[in-house]
């Protein structure tokens, strides 16, 4: 029978094609043309339509257009693909003769035949598993070609990756196998760089440590900051806070002894008669250390008087000033009126509610200030006292 693939020489021939070309060139021709042959062959052997590509194909003419007439034609006799030409004359156009295999080029309407006519089946699937052979051996060198001629090395003393030539010639058409030839490569490329790679890594790991460590002190220093200005500002409000309340508690005591004196101001106040009958939780304190309500017409030696009075869910709260001894009111403060809700599935059921804000003038007995409010509430404005605890 007839030969259908070309001798052995015709590796080395491939890669002195391949050495005026790029490797990825050459990569991508067997990526495009050689590897879609042979998935076909491989798959179904016996369909005669993988057998046969005509030259005028789109999948030759593109890989011609890139790497050659030359190249292509080489492949193809390497995968067992043999060139037949139409006779030319008054011979039937069916009539095919094999091409030499010393044409350079495929006639325009030739046809690429896989095998011979004499080859039986198994002849046939044992020359497709000899191209995939020498396909995969093809591919895998131009692969590790390709890795090495770009191989990142070291800079001595540079600290800094490069890259750089490393092949040659002499690489291309060596004629090693691929997988031999790809494993000195990665052998060379460890040894160089190895120790060089290391140390760049060490420093790297270190500098990382060195900048993680930095870091968390920065935070740990911050949130100590946090804490002690949190810790201070607390311990400056608890300090004012029992600073007044116990001025609060000096205040009451200094007064304590004019209690009755102050009620009897009031019930003979005509404003305030009926508000201070049944006033709840009476409290007297001197103006030494504040004042529940603000003003700046009465002296520092006056007494300020606070009470409620509660009518069911209603409770109103009052504050007067007045003299030294008691004797006598100075002026009236704010009432303010408040409502416990006890409508359920209104709005702030089951809180208080700070209805209404009132100013009386203690000269003309006029209301100078009256607003309404719908907001919840929990504690009195004038002595803090929370209103769970008034309305007991």
């Amino acid at each position: 029978m007839t030969e259908a693939c070309t001798p052995q020489d015709d590796e080395a021939s491939f890669h002195t094609l391949c050495r005026h070309k790029e490797a990825a060139v050459c990569s991508d021709l067997l990526h495009a043309v050689a590897r879609p042959l042979m998935s076909n062959l491989l798959r179904d052997i016996t369909n005669d339509k993988f057998h046969q590509v005509k030259t005028t194909s789109k999948l030759l003419t593109r890989a011609e257009s890139t790497v050659g007439t030359e190249l292509v034609a080489l492949v193809m006799r390497r995968l067992c693909f043999r060139l037949v030409t139409p006779v030319v004359g008054p011979t039937h156009a069916s009539d095919l003769t094999p091409a030499t295999s010393s044409s350079p080029a495929p006639a325009p309407d030739g046809t690429w035949v896989f095998g011979t006519p004499d080859m039986s089946m198994d002849e046939r699937k044992a020359a497709a598993v000899k191209a995939e052979q020498w396909l995969s051996e093809m591919e895998d060198s131009l692969l590790a070609l390709s890795k090495a001629i770009h191989r990142p090395v070291i800079i001595a003393g540079g600290g800094s990756l490069a890259t750089v030539n490393t092949a040659d010639d002499d690489d291309i058409v060596s004629g090693k196998p691929s997988s031999t030839r790809r494993r000195e490569d990665e052998q060379n490329a460890s040894n160089d760089n190895s120790e060089a790679f290391l140390a760049l890594g060490e420093k790297r790991r270190m500098q990382q440590q060195v900048e993680r460590r930095e870091a968390a002190e920065r935070l740990h220093a911050r949130q100590l900051a946090d804490a002690r200005e949190k810790a201070a500002a607390d311990a400056r409000e608890l300090a004012e806070a029992t600073a007044l309340q116990q001025g609060i508690s000096e205040d009451k005591q200094a007064v304590a002894h004019l209690e009755a004196v102050a009620r009897s101001t009031l019930h003979n106040t005509g404003r305030l008669r009926n508000a201070s009958f049944e006033a709840k939780h009476f409290q007297l304190r001197a103006m030494r250390h504040g004042r529940a309500f603000a003003c700046t017409s009465c002296p520092p030696d006056a007494v300020e008087a606070h009470w409620h009075v509660i009518n069911g869910s209603l409770l109103y709260a009052y504050c007067v000033h007045l003299s030294s001894d008691a004797s006598k009111v100075l002026h009236l403060g704010y009432e303010h009126a408040y409502q416990y809700n006890t409508i359920p599935g209104t709005e702030h059921f089951g809180r208080t509610v700070w209805m209404t804000t009132k100013h009386i003038d203690e000269t003309t007995g006029q209301i100078a200030l009256l607003q309404h409010h719908t907001k919840a509430v929990d504690r009195c404005v004038y002595c803090n006292e929370e209103f769970r605890l008034l309305f007991l």
